[in-house]
């Protein structure tokens, strides 16, 4: 389409994944992720989110993520989050 601005779906200059911690934290017994420290998106987050103003779209990404930014409203499964 001429004279109209096309978006790209995945450009990297526009998307920015920021994790609930900033450090791994290891393997539990059966090879899974252990959780992130408690103390670690409460403290960096707060600092790093303003440095991105122009945030149009956040994806909850993990029971770690959905739990801290969508508290009590969180069901309980992801097709009852997306639903609502």
């Amino acid at each position: 389409m001429a004279g109209r601005r096309q978006r790209h779906v995945y450009d990297e200059s526009h998307i920015v994944i920021v994790p609930m911690g900033f450090c791994f934290q290891g393997q539990d017994a059966k090879g899974g992720d252990l959780p992130p420290r408690p103390e670690c998106a409460p403290h960096w987050h707060p600092q790093l989110l303003p440095l991105l103003p122009n945030i149009g779209l956040t994806i909850l990404i993990g029971q770690y993520a959905q739990g801290r930014y969508l508290g009590n409203k969180r069901k309980a499964t992801l097709t009852e989050i997306v639903q609502a």
